[in-house]
């Protein structure tokens, strides 16, 4: 127990498995909020104030890259493609809107992070990705190679 707990190898490559379901599952409930028009509403305003142009449209593509993101996080499909417009809506809240303030109490930067160790890992073999795109070599399934 102890050898395998000071290891600078992995101890169970199906652990990304979580971080993407659950990041998945908390990005989906923010895109939610796209149903409801006192948070859109609000979002606009705060987009507007910060002066981004078309804040109805920017806050709209955002609700909705984190709602479809988020379900495809959920399930495993798409996912390094997913993660990238992630990473991009998580990076303007954290260092635009959210004015590089990495010590509040807003998650933005800790989902960033989150979406890129799935990018970096990739999805793990319990995702649609790696049944639909399984090939020896792939690199969606570099985690499950031994080196």
């Amino acid at each position: 127990m102890r050898n395998r707990l000071l290891s600078s190898t992995g101890v169970w490559s199906d652990g990304i498995v979580l971080i993407r379901i659950f990041s998945g599952i908390i990005i989906f409930n923010f895109g939610l909020q796209l149903f409801s028009v006192d948070a859109m509403n609000g979002y606009v305003g705060w987009l507007g104030d910060l002066g981004f142009p078309a804040p109805k449209q920017m806050a709209t593509i955002g609700k909705v890259i984190e709602l479809v993101g988020g379900a495809f996080l959920i399930i495993g499909l798409l996912t390094r493609i997913t993660t990238v417009f992630l990473i991009v809506t998580m990076s303007v809240i954290t260092f635009f809107m959210g004015k590089w303030d990495l010590l509040s109490s807003d998650s933005s930067w800790l989902l960033l992070l989150l979406f890129l160790c799935v990018l970096f890992t990739g999805p793990g073999r319990w995702s649609l990705d790696y049944f639909l795109f399984k090939k020896k070599g792939n690199a969606l399934n570099s985690v499950d190679q031994e080196v």
